[in-house]
């Protein structure tokens, strides 16, 4: 009876570390996955951003993603008049969704939160066939911190290619590394 008990026990355990789980039932790479979180969280909290976007999509293929956000971030540049970056987590769960974060200037002042995030939401949905949503950014840490923690489901999100990489360079306000 001891032996069955113990064999039990011991095959629940190695089952546990079969399947990507440690002994004490949590994921074996829970380490790296809070390691990851925060190096986005310490990378993306270099800028100022202004607009926190939902989009969603249609298809779960991240090059799609890519190029939708492409599209849409350089369709607003030129209707605004107004040079933005941009940076953000492809994820497929519970849909597949770009949360990304924006922050734009022109030389004569204008900046994101001057424009109307309705119309850009409207131009999204044209674009996909699919809902966005976008709020003017007032707590850039909190908008780090939710993107970076709660939109990286290991496995199932990823970085989307930034946008305009030579602003993200000129604007970053606390350097930490290069882009």
């Amino acid at each position: 009876m001891l032996l069955r008990v113990f064999l039990i026990f011991y095959l629940i355990i190695w089952g546990f570390r079969m399947n990507g789980y440690e002994s004490d039932g949590h994921w074996a790479g829970r380490e790296q996955d809070k390691k990851l979180k925060e190096g986005y969280e310490a990378f993306w909290n270099q800028w100022n951003w202004e607009w926190f976007c939902s989009l969603n999509l249609a298809s779960n293929n991240l090059p799609v993603a890519n190029n939708k956000v492409k599209i849409w971030c350089r369709d607003l540049c030129k209707s605004e008049g107004i040079q933005i970056a941009s940076m953000g987590i492809y994820s497929t769960i519970p849909m597949p969704h770009v949360h990304l974060l924006v922050f734009g200037k022109n030389r004569y002042g204008k900046i994101l939160s001057g424009i109307d995030g309705k119309k850009w939401e409207d131009v999204w949905k044209r674009l996909t066939k699919r809902n966005a949503v976008i709020k003017d950014v007032y707590d850039v840490g909190g908008a780090v911190r939710y993107t970076s923690y709660f939109n990286t489901p290991p496995n199932l999100s990823e970085m989307v290619t930034p946008y305009n990489k030579q602003l993200l360079k000129k604007a970053m306000t606390r350097p930490i590394g290069i882009l």
